[in-house]
């Protein structure tokens, strides 16, 4: 597997989406965020949903030393994935509507999972509740 950096952005050559976020979670990377300025920074393969999942860690207001965990299982990835390839974007209302599991866990997993996969190359941020395909 190959790690190499494009336009800012991490891509990896892999044969796997599971494999490129096994990948992923060893590189302890920040994921942006579209609003934001506080650290999201993704930390290892856990489980959420009785599933492998990548868990993240999200600021904690009341005290900076400490943070939560949240994660975004495989599936839910998969899912997005395909989202983004049959539609041409991912949006909030899919995201709820689609991912409810997900959604209920928190909203910041809407923006985590996108920036992942933008982090990926999959897709970019254009606007308010959207990302839509990476043009090349």
């Amino acid at each position: 597997m190959e790690l190499y950096v494009q336009n800012h952005k991490i891509i990896f050559q892999t044969e796997s989406l599971e494999e490129t976020l096994h990948k992923l979670a060893e590189s302890n990377c920040k994921i942006p965020k579209p609003k934001s300025d506080k650290e999201f920074r993704i930390l290892r393969i856990g489980r959420r949903r009785n599933q492998d999942a990548i868990i993240y860690s999200i600021p904690n207001n009341k005290d900076e030393n400490q943070h939560y965990e949240k994660g975004i299982t495989f599936s839910e990835f998969r899912k997005a994935l395909i989202e983004l390839q049959a539609n041409g974007c991912i949006t909030r209302d899919w995201f709820n509507k689609n991912l409810q599991e997900c959604a209920s866990e928190g909203t910041c997993n809407f923006t985590s999972l996108c920036g992942i996969l933008e982090l990926l190359g999959y897709c970019e941020y254009t606007g308010r509740g959207k990302y839509e395909v990476l043009k090349k």
